[in-house]
């Protein structure tokens, strides 16, 4: 079972190399995290099921991948983490089987978006929404790598994979075979999740306090200098 994603810094000792690594949580667990997506494509023994993303089989082989069906116009996978948890990064093994060019692997993923939320977002989408949930929206002119981590500091409970771009003339299709989700529990930030005990409420994944600012005696936006008397609010 995979729990971090690590940023290791080495230290030599001697003719030793020690390695130290401070890690963000990596908050999808197959036992407890439930994932939907908006169709299944099926072929023979194939089920392209959304269960297949989260099961920490990181081959790209489209068998190993969820696969949303053909026609439709707009597809997407969502992930319930069960809880609030301050994001950090999305991390997505796309499908790379396909031997026509790197550009094709990764065609029917252009111009998607990632959404993060306390309640389920699904559809329709709308700009409005999109203002409102969207932590990564892809401009769909580049070819994509099929492994993308993607910064998307939110507090959130929801993470949704979400494409209307018709990248292909059979419709709107997603065919992710991993995501992994990273950050820290509620009230925690930093690669090392250390808790934010001088915010007067929530803070983000970085440790900056919300609108409602720091304990008395501390400085906003992040609540570690001391401030002589008085409570700060963040601006």
């Amino acid at each position: 079972m995979r729990f971090y994603v690590c940023n290791p810094w080495l230290l030599y000792v001697w003719i030793n190399i020690l390695s130290f690594a401070f890690c963000y949580d990596q908050l999808v667990n197959a036992a407890s995290t439930i994932v939907s997506s908006s169709s299944t494509y099926n072929y023979g023994s194939y089920t392209g099921s959304a269960d297949k993303t989260i099961d920490g089989n990181l081959d790209q082989v489209y068998t190993n991948c969820m696969h949303t069906v053909g026609g439709r116009s707009e597809a997407w996978l969502q992930i319930d983490l069960g809880g609030l948890f301050n994001l950090k990064s999305v991390k997505i093994w796309y499908r790379q089987d396909i031997n026509r060019g790197k550009d094709q692997n990764t065609k029917r993923l252009k111009g998607f978006s990632i959404l993060a939320s306390y309640e389920p977002v699904l559809k329709p989408y709308t700009s409005i929404v999109d203002k409102r949930y969207q932590c990564y929206k892809d401009p769909g002119n580049v070819t994509l790598d099929t492994e993308l981590e993607l910064n998307c500091t939110r507090l959130a409970r929801y993470v949704t994979i979400y494409n209307d771009q018709k990248n292909d003339g059979n419709g709107v299709f997603l065919e992710i075979c991993e995501v992994e989700i990273y950050g820290c529990p509620r009230r925690r930030y930093g690669e090392n999740c250390t808790r934010c005990d001088t915010c007067n409420a929530e803070c983000d994944v970085t440790g900056r306090c919300d609108t409602l600012g720091c304990k008395e005696g501390y400085h906003p936006p992040f609540c570690k200098a001391k401030k002589a008397g008085g409570v700060t609010k963040n601006t």
